[in-house]
């Protein structure tokens, strides 16, 4: 912890003060135990993953597999999700619609992973991966080309578990040299050291 940080205390009783005594919790299971903590905020809607990430000093990625560890959701919408939307982008891509196209019909989509892979990379094999991972999440694939593929959601409750199961293709990683999101929060930034971490 940094100078900056400040210590909270919580009220505990005695009984669970020697038990927490007596267990000491790993780093892991601490950064757990503070994403739990915060997790009513985004319950209530008062914070989100974005929100909880930055208070924590973690990346969103590592924030949504502490969650998926601890099998409670990181992606609580408060607003319905316009499958509308989804969908009609899904038959843009389908229709053969050049990448310009998509691209610009995309513009609106708050979240987007665009992956770069190496030349080794069997781009078939990847994009047949990536393309099941958005028809099981509802997240749309946007565009591929020669060794990117790009795809995106209307909401972070589509977006995430997309992300996660990224997290988890071992091939997907292997051949993966580089990873962008975009969000609403932090426009489009570097993730691919988040993905390629061992979360398991």
């Amino acid at each position: 912890m940094n100078k900056m940080n400040e210590t909270l205390f919580l009220e505990v009783s005695p009984l669970a003060k020697d038990f927490i005594a007596k267990h000491p919790l790993s780093k892991e299971e601490e950064m757990l135990q503070m994403a739990l903590f915060f997790y009513p905020y985004m319950l209530n809607g008062e914070g989100d993953i974005g929100v909880i990430s930055k208070l924590m000093g973690i990346s969103r990625i590592e924030l949504m597999n502490l969650y998926e560890k601890a099998e409670v959701p990181s992606y609580i919408t408060h607003e319905p999700i316009n499958m509308d939307k989804v969908k009609s982008l899904t038959e843009l891509v389908n229709q053969g619609k050049s990448s310009k196209e998509a691209v610009r019909e995309s513009a609106d989509m708050e979240y987007t992973l665009k992956l770069l892979f190496s030349q080794k990379g069997k781009m078939e094999k990847l994009l047949q991966k990536i393309e099941s991972i958005c028809n099981e999440n509802g997240t749309v694939l946007l565009k591929h080309a020669e060794n990117s593929i790009t795809f995106g959601a209307d909401s972070f409750e589509a977006f995430s578990p997309a992300l996660i199961d990224i997290c988890s293709d071992d091939y997907i990683k292997a051949n993966l040299i580089g990873a962008y999101c975009t969000d609403p929060f932090d426009g489009t930034y570097p993730c691919l050291d988040d993905i390629m971490k061992d979360y398991s």
